[in-house]
């Protein structure tokens, strides 16, 4: 197949995240069923095959408002980018493709977890159909031939490292966002490989490709159920003495409160919910101090967060 299927959405945190439904046709890749890394601003050039068009005036809430595709970046004088086109050779006949220097794989769905072996398929062949998980009538083909860098997004990347150094060979740059969190015990991210099965993945992943290659995420954070500020850090602390030697960057976010989020998070515990103000800066000075401590202090990156 070239397209991507048998998606839905569902809500965990602050994040948009997707759910595989496993079909006869994809050989039981969706069998570890981890959550997705949330949204963040997209860079100059960059395709996520995650997402339709944005709708115009539509907030960039990171939750997509039916349709949506990652922000296109803008020129000085505001007009959208245009991504470049190829002309590809379908199954179909000759189509028009867009080709972007940049993939991203993907913010809607874990590529790496469900769909490694179609993502290499798709690489071998030099393109793949992108289709709207919300509007199944929107369609996109995506040429592989100018892409120059691939970002990949997991919580489970263990299926894609087999397949990194053909990607490399083919030509391709690449990092990978690993959203690594410790919310063993609270009812979160229940279909997760265990937190030190996770702890070495990323470990072997980092030697594989360099730990400048490998962004460690923790993400959202969430409050209540269990979660204090106290435990929060202590269970930051326990992970940043495993990762640092594997990775220079952390990067971190507080959970946003949608309703559909609440609702969610409800479901699970309702004592679940966001920091307040004061905490968000409680949790971000602990992790400075904490950072100071580390034989090898990683340089800290709030993502999408009004707070400096």
């Amino acid at each position: 197949s070239t397209h991507l299927r048998n998606i839905r959405p569902y809500m965990t945190g602050r994040r948009m995240v997707m759910r595989h439904r496993p079909s006869p046709h994809e050989d039981g890749r969706g069998s570890a069923r981890p959550g997705r890394t949330k949204r963040a601003s997209s860079s100059a050039g960059t395709y996520d095959a995650g997402y339709g068009k944005p709708r115009q005036g539509a907030p960039n809430t990171g939750i997509p408002p039916g349709i949506r595709r990652a922000d296109a970046a803008r020129t000085a004088k505001g007009r959208p980018m245009k991504w470049p086109e190829s002309i590809i050779d379908t199954p179909q006949g000759r189509r028009k493709a867009v080709a972007p220097l940049v993939i991203s794989a993907s913010r809607a769905t874990d590529i790496p977890a469900f769909h490694a072996a179609w993502f290499m398929n798709r690489l071998r062949e030099g393109f793949c159909l992108w289709q709207n998980p919300f509007n199944a009538a929107q369609r996109q083909w995506i040429s592989f031939e100018k892409c120059r860098v691939f970002v990949f997004w997991s919580k489970h990347p263990a299926p894609l490292l087999p397949h990194l150094p053909e990607i490399a060979a083919r030509g391709h740059e690449f990092y990978v966002q690993y959203t690594l969190n410790d919310y063993e015990g609270t009812g979160l991210e229940p279909n997760l490989p265990p937190l030190a099965a996770r702890v070495e993945t990323f470990r072997q992943l980092s030697e594989l490709v360099g730990k400048k290659r490998v962004i460690w995420r923790f993400d959202p954070i969430i409050l209540g159920g269990g979660l204090s500020v106290e435990n929060t850090l202590s269970r930051l602390r326990r992970l940043a003495e495993a990762l640092s030697p594997f990775t220079e960057t952390l990067v971190f976010s507080f959970v946003d409160w949608y309703r559909k989020t609440a609702r969610a998070l409800g479901r699970l515990n309702p004592a679940f919910r966001p920091p307040t103000l004061a905490e968000m800066q409680e949790i971000a000075r602990g992790m400075a101090e904490m950072n100071r401590a580390l034989p090898r202090p990683l340089t800290l990156a709030a993502c999408a967060e009004p707070l400096d």
